[in-house]
């Protein structure tokens, strides 16, 4: 609902962002932390699949840790309530969270790819993982070149700079199509 004038109330919903987030990150975390375990106990058996997932882990980890210095700076909250300072902070942190959730994204769906990896015999089945596994690379360095040239100079992504020019917005919208939708490609091809 809105206060009079039509400016909405001053309520974050950053804290009900993080109360989904954190837990779910705990849990994460314990089963993260038992895989590992049981891999390196009693004998050390790590492999790709392995070394991925802890690229994910790590990366979803600084995504968390960003996210939370976000909302501790008003993320969640209308931008009305916001000063300068804390929308450039907000700005900087949540331009990282895409960047950095991307690499937590795409280790991940690497680590799966690895795991079947390791249950198969099939020529057919284990190309289909290896390509999977490359578009993955790929689409994960494309985003990021995207990521960081959509503006120049890159501050005009979070603050207004005199002159900068950006990508238009459907470029990148395409981009996250992209993105998205490889994942249900290759389930349906499955």
């Amino acid at each position: 609902m809105s206060s009079e004038g039509g400016v909405p109330p001053d309520k974050s919903v950053g804290p009900a962002t993080l109360a989904v987030l954190v837990p779910l990150f705990a849990l994460a975390t314990i089963v993260y932390s038992i895989r590992i375990w049981t891999r390196m106990r009693p004998k050390y058996r790590l492999n790709a699949a392995d070394y991925t997932i802890t690229i994910a882990f790590f990366a979803e980890a600084l995504s968390i840790a960003l996210t939370i210095a976000a909302v501790a700076n008003g993320f969640g909250r209308p931008a009305q309530y916001l000063n300068d300072k804390d929308k450039e902070t907000i700005g900087i942190t949540t331009f990282i969270v895409f960047i950095v959730a991307l690499w937590a994204s795409s280790f991940g769906r690497i680590s799966v790819a690895c795991l079947l990896l390791q249950f198969t015999t099939c020529r057919a089945w284990r190309a289909v993982l290896w390509a999977t596994i490359v578009l993955q690379a790929a689409l994960l360095i494309s985003c990021d070149i995207v990521e960081l040239v959509q503006c120049q100079p890159i501050r005009a992504i979070w603050a207004q700079v005199d002159g900068a020019e950006c990508i238009p917005a459907e470029g990148i919208w395409n981009m996250s199509y992209v993105f998205i939708g490889e994942p249900f490609l290759h389930g349906w091809m499955r």
